[in-house]
């Protein structure tokens, strides 16, 4: 699918460093129906970039992304967004949608979240999460060290 003009010029306005400019065309693109400036809106709404911070409208827009394109990436957002607003319960559900998407990033993020609580039911969830982590044969080196990290705390 080809860009639309309004990403092409936000993303030009952006590099500019034009950031409400910026927002201003990925708004425009998003009320337009434009899917390619969904998660862009939701981020500059995230990240106060060209605008005030708004988590309501950033969770719309990325859960609009979401259900366009469905990727783990857009999950973890939504997720850090509700940890945010100190909703535990829904940023696991968008985590555990990446994890299920294979996310590895989703499972630390997880795995680290549970690793704060104090009770033996998120222990052991943790201690799922990192044999799972250990499993998978693709870890980087940082992913590995964190694992090894949170492995360590549970000791």
């Amino acid at each position: 699918m080809p860009l639309s003009s309004e990403f092409i010029a936000a993303r030009h306005a952006h590099a500019l460093g034009k950031t409400a400019e910026a927002f201003t065309h990925y708004h425009q693109g998003a009320q337009q129906g434009k899917a390619d400036c969904f998660a862009p809106l939701a981020h500059c709404y995230a990240q106060a970039t060209g605008t005030e911070e708004d988590v309501a409208n950033a969770l719309h827009w990325y859960k609009k992304a979401f259900k366009h394109n469905p990727q783990s990436e857009i999950c973890n957002h939504i997720a850090e967004l509700y940890l945010r607003w100190r909703n535990s319960k829904q940023a696991i559900y968008w985590w555990q949608k990446a994890i299920n998407l294979g996310d590895k990033t989703a499972l630390l993020n997880y795995a680290r979240h549970l690793s704060h609580k104090q009770s033996s039911k998120a222990e052991l969830t943790v201690s799922k999460l990192l044999h799972q982590m250990l499993a998978d044969t693709h870890l980087n080196d940082q992913q590995m060290r964190e694992v090894l990290d949170l492995i360590r705390q549970l000791s």
